[in-house]
């Protein structure tokens, strides 16, 4: 096993017998039993699965039944192992390749063939009408859910769709991932690249209780109707590549280097970076810095104009305990010198054959959406070597990196044409995958760190290759001070917490015009979340923040949270509370979406005071309940005594 993947364990393989197989990866476990899918997934020591994963094949009214299972090991090494599996239904048959990796990522690729003899009768005849795949996990782990993209776009995540929340009965066009879980494990599902075989409309994935039904076919295959299979013009098999992700995918971690970060934007400091700058960062209390995207002249790509100033500036940052992080994305710039060579084939297209995005930035340039699948990816991972290498930087923060947007740039690989000869877009989330693996593996060598900004995208099979994630961009806008119900709990708990993922979690904040920082990080530390701000004057309350956690021991607390709390309660509506169990005593943690009433909170009998640490306002507790009135949207954290 790689050092740069320490934090996970070598594969397990174990052949109890030619039809059943166990893989252990760090934390899960999947049994294979007479399937070619998962017949157990066990997290954390909890069997997820209600019954078996299980894919049906109909052949008219009857549903066929999967027989003469035979299991091979075809590949094994710590990182992965492969296994080879052929079943047969009715007149079909199933060759699938199994690749389980370190990270529990499952990867199916499913080859479905005609029967086939020397006969103009008989088996040759396509009889398979329909096929789908369901996915029961137990109600108890399945209270949440998220599928991405929100919207019929993946391009610009929509800021009126919510793609995540609380599990319920809904069907959905294809989604190339969808996720169940609670707060704490769960099981995402990729489902694939591009609808290319699965039923077109707004219910190729239908949610029935706790029951996930994706549905591939609900006819023959369409190069199949009308035809016998034939030595000399046989039925092409009909295949398909999906998988499954138990999460977590690694160990959480309450780590204040995940949070204490300072992020410039601005591009005229990025542009003036000195010792003054380095003095406010510290003055914070920051642990790291991150450079957004204007610290690189050419957009993507890592060179900065003067290369001795920037080193000695890096080298100040560490002199004062700080790491510096540099912003790498998902564009490639028509300011790059072989553009005219390779743009048109680095790049995200749509269906019409255009570019898309295209940022324009000082200096002007414009940068469009670059494809992993291009090419461009062997030389955005140089660059990263080189800016820790020479530059001496700490690791990255990635724009877009781990997304695998739409594209239909068929010259690289992506898209495809159906049989109306209608181009379709491909999400190319296996190549974004191998991608962000190599980064990993390269920033993680050097003892470096990735963070990584997806608005709205939690798809485990990449993000698992990063070290913290950064989101709600895209719904700055709809939140407020006053109105923080487009964002509810459930959705805050699925998409925007990160325990559930293993994987740390901070929250874009954007104060503007009755949304302020207060109001937000009141919604976020209420999940144990911390914002991160974008200017010196934000970060400034942040650092207020960043004490209390310091003072009172809360990164290493136990923490109660206010759907699983018997510490402590609150009687009003829109009202929570949280605590903590820290070595120095009890901490409440309290917030008022309504705020300016009377509220009671109920605490253990033995508590008879709670100091109010940003305030100092002290308030008596009698008979195991305080009254007091909080203020709308603001964070309070109470030490008990």
């Amino acid at each position: 096993m790689k050092k740069a993947f320490e934090k996970w364990t070598p594969v397990a393989e174990i052949f109890e017998n030619d039809t059943r197989a166990v893989f252990e990866v760090w934390g899960r476990k999947y049994i294979f039993d007479n399937s070619f899918l998962p017949t157990s997934v066990i997290s954390d020591g909890k069997e997820l699965l209600e019954k078996p994963i299980t894919m049906t094949a109909e052949f008219g009214e009857k549903h066929g039944e999967w027989t003469d299972f035979y299991y091979m090991p075809f590949e094994k090494t710590d990182e992965k192992a492969i296994i080879l599996i052929t079943a047969s239904c009715e007149n079909i048959l199933a060759n699938a390749t199994v690749t389980v990796e370190f990270d529990g990522f499952v990867k199916i690729e499913l080859r479905i063939s005609n029967d086939w003899e020397f006969s103009e009768t008989g088996r040759s005849k396509a009889e398979l009408s329909g096929l789908y795949m369901d996915i029961a996990v137990k109600s108890k782990y399945s209270s949440l859910f998220h599928y991405w993209p929100n919207d019929t776009t993946s391009i610009i995540p929509s800021q009126f769709a919510m793609n995540s929340g609380k599990r319920k009965d809904i069907k959905l066009p294809f989604k190339p991932y969808i996720w169940t879980g609670d707060e704490n494990i769960g099981l995402g599902v990729f489902v694939g690249e591009c609808d290319r075989q699965f039923i077109a409309g707004d219910d190729c994935i239908t949610v029935s209780g706790n029951n996930t039904r994706i549905r591939f076919l609900e006819a023959a295959p369409k190069s199949w109707q009308g035809r016998r299979d034939k030595w000399i013009d046989g039925l092409n098999p009909v295949t398909y590549t999906f998988g499954f992700h138990a999460t977590p995918v690694k160990a959480y971690s309450a780590n204040d280097e995940n949070y204490k970060i300072c992020q410039i934007t601005e591009h005229e400091i990025l542009n003036n970076l000195n010792d003054e700058i380095v003095e406010k960062v510290k003055a914070l209390g920051a642990k790291k810095l991150i450079l957004h995207e204007s610290w690189s002249v050419i957009q993507n790509y890592g060179i900065v104009k003067d290369e001795e100033k920037f080193k000695r500036f890096v080298a100040k940052c560490h002199e004062n305990g700080i790491k510096v992080m540099v912003y790498f994305g998902y564009e490639y710039s028509t300011l790059m010198p072989d553009f005219n060579t390779n743009g048109s084939k680095y790049l995200y297209k749509n269906q019409n054959g255009n570019f898309v995005g295209g940022w324009r930035r000082k200096p002007d340039q414009r940068a469009y959406m670059v494809c992993y699948n291009g090419g461009y990816s062997d030389k955005f991972l140089e660059r990263i070597k080189y800016v820790m290498d020479v530059y001496g930087t700490d690791g990255i923060y990635t724009d877009g990196t781990y997304v695998p947007w739409e594209c239909a740039n068929t010259s690289h690989g992506c898209g495809y044409t159906d049989e109306n000869g209608k181009l379709h877009s491909t999400f190319p989330l296996l190549a974004v995958r191998e991608h962000v693996k190599k980064l990993y593996e390269i920033v993680h060598e050097r003892n470096g760190m990735i963070d990584t900004h997806q608005s709205t995208c939690c798809i485990m099979p990449t993000l698992a290759f990063a070290d913290s994630y950064f989101d709600g961009e895209n719904i700055q806008a709809r939140l407020t001070d006053k109105n923080m119900t487009f964002l509810n709990m459930d959705a805050f708990r699925t998409e925007y917490m990160g325990r559930n993922y293993g994987i740390p979690a901070n929250f874009v904040a954007m104060p503007n015009e009755g949304r302020s920082i207060e109001g937000l990080e009141s919604l976020t530390l209420l999940h144990n979340v911390h914002t991160r701000a974008y200017n010196f004057k934000d970060a400034g309350y942040e650092t207020k923040i960043w004490k209390i956690f310091d003072e009172l021991g809360l990164d290493n607390a136990k923490w109660q949270p206010y759907w699983d709390n018997n510490i402590s309660s609150v009687d009003a509506e829109n009202a929570y509370t949280n605590a903590y169990e820290t070595e120095k005593g009890l901490v409440i943690y309290a917030v008022d979406f309504v705020g300016n009433r009377l509220i009671t909170l109920a605490l253990p009998q033995n508590i008879t005071k709670l100091t109010e640490k940003l305030t100092g306002k002290i308030y008596d507790v009698k008979d195991g309940k305080a009254e007091m009135v909080l203020p709308q949207s603001r964070a309070s954290f109470f030490a008990a005594e």
